[in-house]
């Protein structure tokens, strides 16, 4: 199940990149981002790893590279307008789907594991207390019979 979640987070991750400059798909960035990833799912798990994934691809895609900025002519406000309104869009669109991928993916998963550490707990006070209950029994019939 969670490999499952994982690569069909990769898969968003990577066709919403492909909508857009595809600075994610560069063979820098791509070998970054799989070998930090790869490494992160194997010493952490899957969820530390979509983490890291979803924060390289948009640490790729939201920070610009080095040439863009030289691009837009000094006291051009037009271009200085376009550029900051298209990183500002990027950013926006990559707050959604990283809300929504916490709120369908990581929320519903921590919430589970939540409860599942929840009903351990009671079941194991439960079980605290019936022996309790057995032992002052069996010592409350051991006076009587004294």
């Amino acid at each position: 199940m969670k490999t499952e979640i994982l690569i069909g987070a990769l898969a968003l991750s990577l066709s919403s990149c492909a909508l857009f400059d595809i600075k994610s798909l560069k063979p820098h960035n791509l070998v970054k981002t799989t070998a930090t990833t790869a490494v992160t799912y194997t010493v952490a798990g899957p969820i530390p790893a979509l983490a890291n994934l979803l924060t390289s691809v948009t640490v790729d895609e939201v920070l610009p590279e080095e040439s863009s900025i030289s691009q837009i002519e000094e006291g051009n406000k037009e271009q200085m307008t376009a550029y900051i309104a298209e990183n500002i869009t990027t950013t926006i669109l990559y707050a959604i789907i990283g809300f929504l991928v916490f709120t369908n993916v990581i929320g519903p998963w921590a919430a589970q594991r939540r409860a599942r550490r929840k009903a351990e707990a009671a079941a194991e006070d439960r079980r605290r207390r019936d022996k309790y209950d057995a032992m002052k029994a069996e010592l409350k019939a051991r006076r009587s019979q004294d």
